[in-house]
């Protein structure tokens, strides 16, 4: 059985920014990426190769910038990394697990401290979207880095589990707000910090 749950990030408000100085808020969502099967992830985002979430760092080879699947209605059932949506022009990305695409998956972010100024805290936002349900167990942790490659979990970010049940789809079905603070950071001019979000699936 096919095993899937979608993540959509549509709000990431903080004091770091990628190229951007001062304090302004930064938001991203996936909506420039239409909904076409071949899209390229916004800057600075990074998708890992099939079941290779666990061990992906931001920089490790096989990470990847594009989707391999879309969709915004109907059943899917191909594995692969998504363009999930709620119409053509709101768009998520996250995974679809099978049998030949395996789990665990991840995806990163990094963003970079362009205010000229040491940054010490973050506040951080964001939405977990799930467009199918089914009888395999599936969640997603959180974790943070100032290096993209030793990973720190946080677990006010962790989805928690989804619930199980006949496999249906909804876009979307599910819909789960995070938010969290980070404080005690040293994070220098020029430096990055990332964010990555672990998808575990059975199937």
């Amino acid at each position: 059985m096919f095993a899937f749950f979608v993540f959509v990030w549509c709000h990431f408000p903080s004091w770091a920014q990628i190229n951007i100085s001062g304090t302004t808020a930064v938001t991203q969502n996936f909506d420039a990426m239409g909904s076409t099967s071949t899209a390229s992830l916004p800057t600075g985002w990074k998708m890992s190769a099939a079941g290779a979430g666990t061990t992906a760092g931001y920089d490790t080879s096989s990470n990847v910038t594009a989707v391999t699947q879309a969709a915004h209605s109907g059943s899917p059932t191909a594995g692969g990394r998504y363009n999930w949506g709620s119409s053509t022009s709101e768009r998520s990305i996250g995974f679809m697990t099978s049998g030949g695409y395996a789990s665990p998956n991840s995806i990163m972010v990094a963003f970079k401290n362009s205010t000229g100024a040491t940054i010490t805290g973050f506040s951080i936002s964001f939405t977990y979207k799930r467009f199918r349900i089914n009888s395999a167990a599936a969640s997603v942790t959180c974790s943070t880095s100032t290096n993209g490659s030793s990973w720190t979990l946080n677990s006010s970010g962790n989805s928690g589990a989804f619930t199980t049940g006949t496999s249906a789809y909804s876009f979307p079905r599910d819909s789960i707000n995070k938010s969290f603070s980070i404080s005690s950071l040293s994070l220098n001019p020029d430096s990055l910090f990332y964010l990555k979000w672990d998808f575990n699936t059975t199937e």
